[in-house]
């Protein structure tokens, strides 16, 4: 195994991912704090949630990067809200769910369609 585990990091308002090294043992929490202290992660959001790309659910934060499965070359999702609501109203109703902020558009649509 080696020391260090290069992932892309999907962060708020940056287009781009941002290449981060760090252990494979460094924990949910270790990944955020670095991101904090470079500048990545905004000191108004008091909690942030990361998601791995693909997956819909916030990886839990005292779990290892590796015990995540997450591989060498991996992208994750950093989100400042777990879940966010999304309602669509028609002339006669209102569907209204809750998803999570890395689920595509039209999974939403699908979702909601059906």
């Amino acid at each position: 195994m080696s020391n260090t585990l290069d992932i892309l990091v999907h962060v708020p308002r940056l287009s781009e991912a941002i290449l981060v090294t760090i252990a494979p043992d460094a924990t949910i929490i270790a990944l955020e704090e670095h991101l904090r202290a470079n500048g990545h992660v905004e000191a108004t959001f008091s909690e942030v949630f990361v998601f791995k790309e693909g997956v819909l659910v916030a990886l839990d934060r005292g779990v290892t990067l590796l015990d995540h499965g997450i591989a060498h070359g991996e992208h994750v999702h950093i989100h400042h809200r777990k879940e966010i609501a999304v309602s669509v109203h028609y002339m006669d109703g209102c569907i209204e769910r809750p998803f999570s902020p890395h689920e595509s558009v039209g999974n939403v649509d699908a979702a909601l369609r059906s």
